[in-house]
């Protein structure tokens, strides 16, 4: 099945969340407090917190930037390569990636 919408990649690292916005494993009261805070620092950004293409790819970029493996994908990925080559993959400039 297709999505509806393309994913928008974060353009630049003002768009990374902090790491403290993209915690898991909370109740379901720290969670509500997590949503709200995160919300309210995507509206501070101009960015809708129900467009979920955008909320996505930023959520993604920052699990990246600050070498959480946020996504299933990225999940998966690191289950298959290791945990230090994610993290290597990812952390590297993009005309790196491949290199040895």
């Amino acid at each position: 099945m297709a999505r509806k919408h393309p994913v928008v990649p974060a353009s630049s690292t003002d768009m990374i969340l902090p790491a403290a916005l993209l915690r898991k494993g909370l109740g379901a009261a720290d969670y509500a407090t997590l949503i709200a805070d995160r919300n309210q620092w995507f509206r501070d950004r101009d960015i809708n917190p129900g467009d979920w293409s955008k909320v996505s790819a930023v959520i993604q970029e920052s699990g990246r930037a600050h070498g959480i493996p946020y996504s299933a994908l990225d999940r998966a990925w690191v289950r298959s390569v290791g945990f230090e080559e994610w993290r290597r993959i990812h952390q590297a400039a993009p005309s790196d990636v491949g290199r040895t």
